[in-house]
């Protein structure tokens, strides 16, 4: 890998300019103060929160990675642009991201708010020339996350009526799903073709506990638990075009686009539900059902984008993007 100090200056600066580290929470509602959990009750569906890997300075450049490259760093949003590192220079790049969620709402009538933030690796990429008109990459990209932690008081007042009295329930969940990926483009003339052929890999476990509170009954208490894991491994790829051509001297046409058919990758559940029977001293567990790695498939549904670019080397560009996903087939 070569990297003049000017180059390496340029990649270390779009990587430190994107990188935020939130991982301090708290809250009137109560706080999580566990370093990369950003409490968001939507990560409990689907494939969990969906996550943004692309480069500091493409996030810079509003996300337009249909038509985006630099020889300075990587779009690995489409793998035509590894066909367009004029400099014939390695580059590695590597970024963190951060974020904070503030909740609002009230408790029994009285506001409440909770505030909670994660700190996590970006993405890290290895970016090689090949020859004048090919690349190859080396990248890994969290793709999602999912935490989560509520809690809820239940009731003979409750709708429905709680048929144990004053009880507890809490909801908890937490897992990731990443991608491992080497892609490699080729260039004839102005146009690119690439792919990305990478592994998706992840595990998340969700669980839900009923604690009843009643004092008199403390003796004779009865705690129910329903959990469930899943572990997802798979092969998972990605295409790209990207072509350039030279309105005048100074000023570059790019048009480019993304495209992935339906793929399934495979997964494994296990489901348990497990009873904790309390008598004076005695605790009797219960193992009432389970199923361990029973075997499917996960499917990811079909993507695409399309972009369109003027720009004026490292002067200035415009351009615009437009991504689609057929959420429907997941």
């Amino acid at each position: 890998m070569f990297l003049s100090r000017n180059r390496l200056g340029h990649i270390l600066l779009l990587t430190l300019s994107g990188t935020q580290l939130l991982a301090q929470t708290s809250g009137s509602g109560g706080s999580n103060p566990r370093n990369g959990r950003d409490n968001n009750p939507y990560s409990r569906y689907g494939m969990g929160e969906l996550l943004n890997g692309n480069t500091p300075a493409l996030k810079a450049m509003g996300n337009i990675s249909s038509v985006w490259s630099s020889s300075y760093a990587i779009n690995t949003d489409n793998p035509a642009t590894y066909a367009f590192f004029e400099n014939k220079r390695a580059v590695f790049d590597i970024a963190g991201s951060g974020s904070s969620r503030t909740t609002h709402g009230t408790i029994n009538g009285v506001a409440a708010n909770y505030t909670s933030g994660t700190a996590t690796i970006n993405h890290m990429a290895l970016a090689v020339p090949v020859s004048k008109s090919a690349g190859f990459t080396l990248g890994f990209r969290p793709q999602t996350r999912t935490y989560y932690n509520l809690v809820d008081s239940i009731g003979f007042g409750s709708n429905p009526p709680s048929p144990i009295g004053s009880a507890k329930k809490y909801f908890g969940g937490e897992g990731a799903m990443n991608l491992a990926f080497v892609g490699g483009a080729a260039r004839y003339k102005g146009l690119s073709i690439g792919a990305n052929l990478g592994y998706m890999f992840g595990n998340s476990i969700t669980s839900t506990l009923l604690v009843p509170q009643n004092d008199s009954l403390i003796y004779r208490s009865q705690t129910a638990e329903y959990s469930t894991q899943t572990r997802t491994g798979g092969i998972y790829w990605k295409s790209g075009l990207l072509y350039e051509t030279k309105l005048d001297s100074s000023i570059k046409l790019r048009i480019g686009g993304t495209f992935n058919i339906a793929q399934k990758v495979k997964q494994h559940f296990s489901e348990y539900h497990i009873s904790r029977f309390s008598y004076t001293d005695t605790l009797i567990r219960d193992t009432a059902y389970f199923a361990k790695d029973v075997q499917g498939n996960m499917t990811m549904p079909m993507s695409y984008s399309v972009g369109i670019m003027l720009l004026s080397e490292n002067k200035w560009g415009i351009g615009v993007d437009y991504s689609a996903t057929q959420w429907s087939d997941f």
